[in-house]
Protein backbone atom coordinates (compact mmCIF):
# COMPACT_ATOMS: atom_id res chain seq x y z
CA UNK A 1 0.00 0.00 0.00
CA UNK A 2 1.23 3.32 -1.08
CA UNK A 3 1.82 5.94 1.60
CA UNK A 4 0.26 9.25 0.80
CA UNK A 5 1.64 12.52 2.29
CA UNK A 6 0.62 16.16 1.97
CA UNK A 7 2.67 19.03 3.37
CA UNK A 8 0.17 22.05 3.32
CA UNK A 9 1.52 25.58 3.88
CA UNK A 10 -0.10 28.22 4.00
CA UNK A 11 -0.33 32.15 5.37
CA UNK A 12 -3.12 32.48 7.66
CA UNK A 13 -2.07 35.93 8.58
CA UNK A 14 -5.55 37.17 6.66
CA UNK A 15 -7.39 35.11 8.29
CA UNK A 16 -6.05 35.82 11.71
CA UNK A 17 -6.42 40.02 11.06
CA UNK A 18 -9.94 39.37 9.86
CA UNK A 19 -10.91 37.70 12.67
CA UNK A 20 -9.21 40.15 15.21
CA UNK A 21 -11.02 42.90 13.17
CA UNK A 22 -14.14 41.08 13.85
CA UNK A 23 -13.50 40.88 17.31
CA UNK A 24 -12.71 44.68 17.65
CA UNK A 25 -16.61 45.24 16.21
CA UNK A 26 -17.97 42.84 18.53
CA UNK A 27 -16.15 44.43 21.37
CA UNK A 28 -17.20 48.22 20.51
CA UNK A 29 -20.70 46.96 19.38
CA UNK A 30 -21.29 45.45 22.92
CA UNK A 31 -19.83 48.66 24.88
CA UNK A 32 -21.92 51.09 23.10
CA UNK A 33 -25.11 48.63 24.22
CA UNK A 34 -23.77 48.89 27.24
CA UNK A 35 -23.53 52.29 27.39
CA UNK A 36 -27.51 52.65 25.83
CA UNK A 37 -28.32 50.55 28.91
CA UNK A 38 -26.72 52.75 31.21
CA UNK A 39 -28.37 55.73 29.36
CA UNK A 40 -31.70 54.48 29.43
CA UNK A 41 -31.17 53.37 33.08
CA UNK A 42 -30.65 57.15 34.07
CA UNK A 43 -33.18 58.22 31.80
CA UNK A 44 -35.99 55.71 33.34
CA UNK A 45 -34.36 57.04 36.73
CA UNK A 46 -35.31 60.72 35.81
CA UNK A 47 -38.44 59.47 34.58
CA UNK A 48 -39.58 57.78 37.74
CA UNK A 49 -38.08 61.04 39.92
CA UNK A 50 -40.86 63.16 37.84
CA UNK A 51 -43.25 61.40 37.90
CA UNK A 52 -43.34 61.07 41.66
CA UNK A 53 -43.29 64.46 42.17
CA UNK A 54 -46.04 64.73 39.51
CA UNK A 55 -47.97 62.33 42.09
CA UNK A 56 -47.04 63.91 44.97
CA UNK A 57 -48.57 67.33 43.54
CA UNK A 58 -51.10 65.56 42.69
CA UNK A 59 -51.88 63.93 46.01
CA UNK A 60 -51.18 67.57 47.54
CA UNK A 61 -53.64 69.22 45.34
CA UNK A 62 -56.63 66.38 46.45
CA UNK A 63 -56.22 67.05 50.17
CA UNK A 64 -55.91 70.13 49.66
CA UNK A 65 -59.22 70.63 48.23
CA UNK A 66 -60.35 67.72 50.77
CA UNK A 67 -59.25 70.36 53.09
CA UNK A 68 -60.67 73.34 51.50
CA UNK A 69 -64.12 71.69 51.20
CA UNK A 70 -64.35 70.16 55.03
CA UNK A 71 -63.97 74.27 56.01
CA UNK A 72 -66.82 74.94 53.71
CA UNK A 73 -68.95 72.03 55.18
CA UNK A 74 -67.93 73.04 58.88
CA UNK A 75 -68.65 76.80 58.17
CA UNK A 76 -72.04 75.79 56.53
CA UNK A 77 -72.68 73.96 59.65
CA UNK A 78 -71.69 76.99 62.15
CA UNK A 79 -73.75 79.37 60.10
CA UNK A 80 -77.11 76.66 60.10
CA UNK A 81 -76.42 76.29 64.19
CA UNK A 82 -76.68 80.44 64.31
CA UNK A 83 -79.84 80.02 62.47
CA UNK A 84 -81.70 77.82 64.50
CA UNK A 85 -80.18 79.76 67.91
CA UNK A 86 -81.46 83.01 66.54
CA UNK A 87 -84.79 81.11 65.41
CA UNK A 88 -84.59 79.55 69.41
CA UNK A 89 -84.26 83.00 70.80
CA UNK A 90 -86.72 84.83 69.37
CA UNK A 91 -83.94 87.40 67.86
CA UNK A 92 -83.99 87.92 64.36
CA UNK A 93 -80.30 88.11 62.94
Amino acid sequence: MAELNFDVAGNNTVFINQVEQMRVVIQNTFSEYQKGGKEAMKMNDKLSFSFGKIWKSIDGTKLLKDFVGEVVKVRGEFQQLERELFSYSGTGH
